[in-house]
């Protein structure tokens, strides 16, 4: 019998609504909701509309965001924010 493979299930992953998400990432709410409306963020609507965010995609950005001092990670954040 194959294993299959280590992948967390999309239904089952840990999802964010976009205030706990702008909060890890240190942006405000408003610009976490460009975000999502421009695509550079990926969220899930649930099936009353309201957008969630998975974990991973907040990871991955604060992987993409991580810096050697805690100045240099506000820099890049302010670069990839929508309102500078």
């Amino acid at each position: 019998m194959k294993n299959k493979a280590a992948k967390p299930h999309p239904e089952r992953e840990a999802v964010l609504s976009p205030r706990e998400a702008a909060l890890q990432l240190r942006i405000s709410f408003p610009t976490i909701k460009q975000w999502i409306y421009a695509h550079k963020i990926r969220s899930v609507k649930t099936p009353g509309g309201h957008h969630r965010i998975p974990q991973s995609e907040v990871d991955r950005l604060l992987y993409r965001t991580r810096a050697r001092t805690a100045p240099e990670r506000q820099d890049i954040i302010r670069q990839v924010s929508g309102r500078n």
